[in-house]
């Protein structure tokens, strides 16, 4: 498994379609409007895409969306590959049993 940072619209599109209504928030950023703010990461398994987060720059603190797919152990190791390349101060919509992979040395704000 590898994680990648994704820029391709209809790849990211098609991973929130499988479950819109979980991932409802980040099709919404995929419009032109937030796109610039945005950067994604996946956790991919053979090619295709397992787990998605996505961190919105543009408010401060920064968001961090990471609501899992099954298995949620995947979103756990992808979030624990991405300490490096987040912010010290996030504001997180982060399935509660994956909170802990982002927590450590952070400021968190907002709720799981």
């Amino acid at each position: 498994m590898a994680v990648v940072e994704l820029r391709d619209k209809d790849v990211i599109a098609a991973f929130c379609r499988r479950r819109p209504g979980v991932h409802a928030y980040s099709l919404g950023d995929l419009d032109d409007f937030f796109w610039p703010h945005t950067r994604w990461w996946a956790w991919t398994r053979d090619g295709e895409v397992e787990q998605l987060a996505l961190l919105y720059d543009e408010p401060d603190p920064p968001v961090l969306l990471a609501i899992a797919d099954p298995p949620e152990a995947s979103m756990r190791e992808l979030l624990a590959e991405l300490e490096g390349a987040l912010p010290d101060e996030l504001y997180t919509h982060v399935t509660p049993s994956c909170l802990s992979a982002v927590a450590g040395r952070r400021s968190l704000v907002g709720e799981a």
